[in-house]
């Protein structure tokens, strides 16, 4: 995944999935790409809201198979043991109790 010719797409699907409706509800934190997927991580108190502006913006990029799953990390212990983060950072999703795994594939 990420070749020259999918840079601009996945950009822009990136963008759809940044500026959204809901936006301001869920955190974005970061992605990570390997093995042929891009996962992408939000931090979100409502992951059904966040689920459904998923599946807008991908219903705009229909050449990726995407899978969505939730799981409450009150803690963002899976986001503290995959990047170096800051307190800062964590401190300003305080309220977002649940980590959002978007996994995309091709």
């Amino acid at each position: 995944m990420s070749s020259e010719e999918e840079f601009k797409d996945l950009i822009a699907l990136e963008n759809h999935l940044i500026v959204r409706p809901h936006a301001d509800e869920a955190i974005y934190v970061g992605r990570l790409t390997a093995r042929g997927s891009r996962v992408f991580y939000f931090y979100t108190a409502d992951p059904g809201s966040l689920a459904r502006d998923v599946k807008a913006a991908m219903e705009q990029h229909p050449a990726y198979q995407y899978q969505i799953n939730s799981h409450a990390d009150p803690e963002w212990s899976a986001y503290l043991r995959s990047t170096i983060a800051t307190t800062a950072g964590r401190n300003a999703g305080a309220g977002s109790a649940c980590l959002l795994r978007l996994l995309l594939s091709v």
